[in-house]
């Protein structure tokens, strides 16, 4: 019972104990880490070298995206995760700069809109609004996809429309998972259907009962690519008569309104995983991370009851085959009912200084980080 108090951020390095590559000698709060090889390690090279090859590394911790460009460009650090619209500059700048930009292809996941769904939590002619898939499938055919991916991504990305992007190629399949290509028209043929019209000639629809179609959509403010997303698709839904409060907000306060389910509409992302067994706090229903209606004690519909039940049964299949194709209909259902509206995913890009080789990076993370060594 005293693990917390053991190993808090004050403890002396040197009393944590770990079986890695690299064992942490300082940390400095909100500054940097250190680590040297740990000479405990067991991997050993094809010669019977210790792996792995570099002796010390430095993870400086720093928040800001503007920041750790700069530094990449004085040379302070040895790798990048370039945003989009860095791309261009340091696309120019890799002779004068000796480096490299490497293109790892379309990232394993990408940024939704989501509609809460919970019910009590949003006014109740709303929660009928997020609840009806034909809404959904209005927005997510009113949302230009192509055109996010051009503004946003300078071009470098794809549409998505589902949690399976093509680099998940143990589970993508081309022309398997419905798409909801951009198309106003088919938006709104979808929402007359619901009863939703213009009935007083403002420009936007109401409801049969005369309520004005709105939403509030929070997304985070420290996140520059999803506030320029939120204010293309707030333009994108004027189009088909809906009016969107667009809002971005400190990060904290986001997380706080979105683990009490406190918000109409958000645009956020997680994190992707190469095994879907590892996210099943998002899809299950009873799981916290399930955004759209977290914490059900009993699935709400009959598609999140059968997503339950493909991920439980995957989860003991031993059969590599069966266990892919039951997780695949999972995400053909998911898709399908589109409760994350998915949007758009970029190229991912990383930068290193061409002084470090064996340096193998791929969308999933470095492929044996512990051979990197540095060309004198």
């Amino acid at each position: 019972g005293k693990f917390m108090e053991t190993w808090t951020v004050s403890v002396n390095p040197k009393n944590l104990v770990g079986t890695g590559p690299y064992k942490l000698v300082k940390y400095v709060p909100g500054q940097f880490l250190v680590y040297e090889r740990n000479e405990n390690y067991w991997k050993k090279d094809e010669n019977g070298n210790t792996l792995p090859y570099v002796l010390r590394k430095v993870k400086f911790i720093i928040p800001d995206k503007n920041t750790q460009t700069l530094k990449f460009k004085l040379g302070e650090i040895d790798f990048l995760s370039p945003s989009p619209e860095d791309l261009p500059e340091l696309y120019y700048l890799q002779k004068k700069l000796n480096f490299s930009l490497i293109n790892l292809g379309v990232a394993q996941t990408a940024d939704f809109l989501c509609f809460n769904q919970k019910k009590g939590k949003v006014e109740e002619w709303k929660w009928k609004l997020f609840t009806n898939l034909k809404f959904r499938w209005a927005i997510s055919h009113a949302i230009d996809r192509e055109g996010i991916v051009l503004t946003v991504f300078g071009g470098l990305g794809k549409p998505v429309y589902g949690p399976i992007t093509p680099s998940n190629k143990l589970f993508w399949e081309d022309n398997f998972y419905p798409e909801f290509p951009y198309d106003p028209e088919v938006s709104k043929k979808l929402l007359k259907e619901i009863g939703l019209e213009d009935r007083n000639g403002d420009g936007w629809l109401e409801t049969p009962e005369g309520k004005r179609v709105e939403f509030n959509l929070l997304t985070n403010s420290n996140n520059p690519l999803r506030v320029k997303i939120g204010t293309i698709i707030k333009n994108d839904l004027k189009k088909i008569g809906i009016k969107v409060n667009f809002q971005p907000l400190d990060f904290n306060t986001l997380v706080e309104k979105l683990l009490n389910s406190d918000f109409d509409a958000v645009i956020i992302g997680f994190t992707g995983s190469i095994d879907p067994n590892n996210s099943k706090n998002v899809w299950l229903t009873r799981g916290q991370l399930h955004l759209w209606n977290p914490l059900q004690k009993k699935p709400a519909t009959k598609w999140e009851k059968e997503v339950d039940e493909l991920f439980m049964k995957a989860s003991r299949e031993i059969d590599f085959e069966k266990r892919i194709k039951l997780y695949k209909r999972a995400f053909w259902l998911i898709t399908y009912n589109q409760p994350l509206i998915y949007i758009a995913s970029p190229y991912v890009f990383t930068a290193v200084r061409n002084r470090i080789a064996n340096y193998y990076p791929t969308i999933w993370g470095t492929y044996k980080p512990e051979r990197i060594f540095i060309r004198e």
